[in-house]
């Protein structure tokens, strides 16, 4: 985690949440214990507190087998992997070592290193971006995309959110031709992904 516990806290109490059943682990705790000496000249220091960092991490994810982990974010790791092929070959390692564990991982990118970047895209099931647009007048406006699902059918295209006490309301873009007859229910709706759902359940 690339923020503060604290941080973490702040934002968490602003919205009502609870976060004390929740492992947290933050990066610059990690990087202070590993304690980096790297007196090294076979390695690139980046490497090498690549390479303890990760380690830190899946042996912690081992000890407490969590259902759902979150990792914020990846951008952290493609500034330690140095280079992109360093940075994929990691993000492989990462779904290798997952495959067969009983958890849902979520990978937060802020996308300020790179643009584009579709190195994780590639391998992960489902991608869902969240932008925020400023117009030329009038409010903000925050959109909502489902780039990519696997096995799972999805509309896609632009749908709206807000971010209010408690979390995200997304506004599903609305088909004229499916309403045209027949009015709509103002009722909430499943993500369809049930792990998806627990994941956003508090």
């Amino acid at each position: 985690m690339s923020e503060t516990k604290n941080e973490l806290q702040t934002v968490a109490h602003s919205h009502g949440w609870d976060l004390s059943t929740l492992n947290i682990l933050e990066l610059s705790a990690i990087t202070q214990s590993i304690g980096t000496s790297n007196q090294n000249t076979l390695f690139h220091p980046s490497e090498v507190e690549l390479n303890k960092v990760i380690k830190l991490l899946l042996d912690t994810i081992k000890e407490l087998n969590p259902s759902r982990i979150v990792f914020d974010s990846v951008s952290e790791f493609r500034l330690l992997a140095d280079t992109s092929l360093k940075y994929r070959r990691q993000m492989l390692a990462f779904k290798e070592f997952f495959i067969g564990r009983e958890s849902t991982v979520m990978f937060l990118d802020d996308m300020t290193t790179e643009s584009g970047d579709l190195h994780v895209h590639s391998i992960v099931h489902g991608v869902l971006l969240l932008e925020k647009t400023r117009a030329g007048y009038g409010v903000e406006r925050r959109e909502f995309h489902i780039s990519k699902m696997r096995g799972i059918p999805f509309r896609g295209g632009t749908h709206d959110y807000v971010i209010r006490h408690g979390g995200i309301e997304i506004f599903p873009r609305l088909v004229a031709a499916e309403h045209a007859k027949n009015s709509y229910k103002h009722e909430r709706i499943s993500s369809g992904a049930p792990c998806m759902t627990k994941f956003f359940t508090f």
